[in-house]
């Protein structure tokens, strides 16, 4: 702990990206304090209610604060070292190799401000461990982390369902397992491991119940009950099976309607229908491309997979070689260590399908290095030792690679916020709700130029709206959002979305329009002024442009009249 006060208070108070989850975890937090309800009036981005309410419960205390609510996602990373190294210790038995892991884990702890993920990650690691360990002579014991387990389940459907529906699946998974475990007598099996499956779930339950009046007097509890069949319906959609759960009638009627105006564009004015994601990084970039960086990616990207076919099937083969020899007990090693890398593949998609750059992998590596250290323990053969010595080694050179591409770039969320800023060229940047950093001279006019440009074009309460992602703005120069989702690109956009988003500006007439046209997905038709066309166009015509700023560009609506 003691090291994590001072790692990450070093480089507390530097960098600020605009476009990145702190701006949407301070703002959308902001936006809860100021009576707007979550899923009704602001779109949570695929997170549930938990991830932003401590933020809310924050604020509310000690007012708004950037650098208050970065404390507390290090506090978060604080606790999920904590439990890496409980959960190394408790399987290996090695303090040292615990220690270790713990101290790398407040290294890398992840992209800053989703601190929850490598939390969540371990966090129920650690509960599956010790309801694997728990003795099996005391059936109490196995309820009583059953139980614990379930709240904090509970607690990561809360704050991402998609995490704790993988975790759901591991703690079905736990319950089948002990249904072969020889040391209990067959009737006491089925018994305790019904009781212990009822008690997870009801720990489930208790955290949900008061959530769930909560969302009811807030208007928007069909909202939040309806997430979790879409979530259902949206992992059966990436397996091309249809969906399980058919959509409510009510589902359409809660879709935000655009009122017809005269003047208004057409509601069908359509965007692009190009959809292009990230892409991850492939052989070609690997042998051609100039960049370390990138080449590092590719190895990155890949080497989990070779681990994990490794890994995953010598621990498969020995448990069911256990269960078929009437040898099998919830505490072997070959169990241990596929919960150990189930619960690291969790976070394990959002990186590899979804976003495959360095924020998304420092998301997954801290529960990939736990299980990974510790699988190499609990599979390794004492002969011949040169099976271990090689899979430690290959362990250490992924870990090493990692660690340099890591504290190569501040978006890894490692002190490289701090030390890739030369001293001759630092700046303090001071904007509203307690943005205030250190920044490079570069960024400094970077941030400064945006903050002018809005402060100066727009009233405090004013509306403005960045596109298509830059929620640090409106929170750096304190001026809200009317947009319900902080986040679009053209692999999320509907296909309605220009004329919606202009019909939006018609009504809503924002003091400010940011537009930022970088290629976000890495594709030359994910840029703004490509996807959107039509809104691009729209603000250029209506709007004046009022600076241009990296790839950023400023539209105001009216100029402000001179004070007196």
């Amino acid at each position: 702990m003691l090291a994590a006060l001072v790692y990450y208070g070093s480089y507390l108070q530097f960098w600020f990206n605009p476009h990145d989850e702190g701006g949407t975890a301070a703002l959308t937090a902001q936006r809860l304090l100021a009576g707007e309800a979550p899923m009704r009036d602001v779109e949570l981005g695929g997170y549930n209610v938990m991830w932003f309410w401590p933020i809310v419960a924050l604020f509310k205390v000690c007012g708004i604060n950037f650098l208050l609510m970065r404390a507390y996602f290090f506090a978060l990373s604080t606790l999920a070292a904590l439990a890496g190294w409980s959960v190394v210790r408790r399987v290996t038995k090695s303090e040292w190799l615990a220690l270790g892991v713990g101290l790398a884990l407040v290294a890398f702890p992840g992209s800053q401000f989703k601190n929850y993920n490598p939390l969540l990650c371990i966090a129920n690691m650690l509960c599956l461990v010790l309801a694997a360990l728990a003795p099996v002579e005391s059936p109490v014991a196995f309820w009583r982390r059953s139980v614990i387990g379930g709240l904090v389940l509970g607690m990561t459907l809360l704050v991402r369902t998609d995490i704790g529906y993988f975790f759901a699946i591991m703690w079905i998974g736990m319950f089948v397992f002990r249904l072969w475990d020889v040391r209990l007598p067959l009737r006491v099996r089925w018994r305790d491991t019904a009781a212990a499956a009822a008690v997870c779930a009801a720990g489930v339950v208790v955290l949900h119940v008061p959530v769930y009046f909560t969302a009811r007097a807030q208007g928007f509890d069909q909202r939040f009950v309806r997430q979790y069949p879409a979530m259902v319906n949206y992992f059966a959609a990436q397996f091309g099976f249809n969906a399980p759960f058919p959509e409510t009638p009510n589902a359409a009627a809660s879709k935000p309607r655009q009122p017809k105006k005269e003047g208004q564009a057409a509601p069908n004015a359509l965007a692009p229908a190009t959809r292009t994601t990230l892409p991850r990084a492939d052989w070609h970039t690997f042998v051609s491309s100039p960049e370390p960086d990138k080449r590092a990616l590719f190895a990155l990207t890949y080497l989990p997979l070779f681990a994990y076919l490794a890994f995953v099937g010598g621990a498969a083969f020995i448990a069911f070689r256990a269960i078929f020899r009437r040898e099998f007990t919830l505490d072997h090693p070959a169990v241990l260590a596929l919960v150990l890398l189930g619960s690291s593949l969790t976070t394990f998609p959002q990186f590899f399908f979804f976003r495959p750059d360095r924020p998304h992998l420092s998301e997954f590596m801290p529960g990939y290095i736990v299980a990974a250290a510790c699988a190499a323990v609990l599979l390794s053969p004492r002969k011949p030792r040169a099976v271990s010595w090689i899979t430690g080694a290959f362990l250490a050179a992924q870990l090493t690679l990692f660690g340099w591409y890591a504290l190569d770039h501040y978006s890894a969320g490692t002190i490289a916020a701090r030390t890739t800023i030369k001293p001759a060229k630092r700046k303090f940047f001071e904007g509203a709700n307690g943005v205030r950093v250190v920044v490079s001279a570069k960024e400094f006019d970077l941030l400064e130029g945006v903050r002018r440009a809005i402060v100066e074009n727009s009233r405090p309460g004013e509306w403005v709206v960045c596109y298509p992602y830059q929620p640090g703005y409106n929170l750096m120069s304190d001026r809200p959002t009317y947009e319900r989702t902080l986040y679009m690109d053209n692999a999320t956009a509907e296909r309605a979305w220009s004329g919606q988003a202009i019909n939006r500006i018609v009504e809503k007439r924002p003091a400010v329009i940011v537009l930022d046209d970088r290629a976000i997905n890495g594709h030359e038709s994910s840029r703004f002024s490509r996807w959107a066309e039509p809104v691009s166009n729209f603000v250029r015509e209506h709007y004046r442009h009022v600076g241009t700023f990296e790839t950023s560009e400023i539209f105001a609506r009216d100029p402000l009249p001179e004070s007196k």
